[in-house]
């Protein structure tokens, strides 16, 4: 990907499988619509996932992105978003597209909107469906915190590193490392008053 955006010479990118299709024939002109009508460095909406009949995923927040991934097959990005923030992580073999979004929808720098409508129909087969990325997973935890300071739930973020810890059969004594990593990179860079609660969840 990080190739065919270098190549491109359009304003605005999407990506899709190759197992993925445009929900429809319509859907190219409605999103150039709603980009006509406001400024904005990436929009997106949700995906219909083909196998379970599902929509993925409504509007996200800084507490449900935590938890949640938005699909890239959902997204329109402007180029100059990767100009500000740099391509894909070849670290990551599955969830590049995950890291990327995240640090778009952190950033002040780039502003984003939720358009309600089905972009895409996402096969739910597909490579990223059915490998794990214990690289990306691993870290979540702390790209949160490093992306996400003042703006993170820490009981998602706790949860998210019990995720990390199940998906990738680490054991307790992992999770715990991964738990009060996050805590303690927060508690660097966070206020004061902020700084006493969040130690004081290290001894729950």
């Amino acid at each position: 990907m990080n190739k065919g955006i270098l190549r491109s010479k359009g304003e605005w990118l999407y990506f899709i499988g190759s197992d993925d299709t445009l929900f429809d024939n319509d859907v190219l002109n409605d999103v150039f619509i709603q980009l006509s009508n406001q400024e904005v460095n990436v929009i997106y909406g949700n995906v219909l996932m083909m196998q379970s009949g599902l929509i993925n995923d409504g509007e996200f927040n800084f507490e449900k992105i935590q938890t949640n991934l938005i699909c890239h097959q959902a997204i329109f990005y402007q180029k100059k978003v990767f100009e500000i923030l740099g391509g894909y992580s070849i670290r990551y073999k599955v969830y590049a597209d995950a890291d990327f979004n995240l640090k778009w929808f952190f950033s002040e720098r780039i502003s984003n909107r939720f358009f309600n409508r089905i972009i895409a129909k996402y096969s739910e087969t597909g490579y990223s469906s059915v490998q794990k990325d214990d690289f990306f997973f691993d870290e979540l935890p702390e790209k949160l915190v490093k992306l996400g300071t003042n703006k993170l739930n820490l009981s998602k973020l706790k949860e998210q590193a019990t995720y990390a810890a199940i998906n990738n059969k680490r054991n307790k004594k992992y999770l715990q490392f991964v738990y009060f990593k996050a805590i303690y990179i927060y508690c660097r860079v966070a206020d004061a008053a902020k700084r006493k609660y969040y130690l004081l969840l290290k001894l729950l």
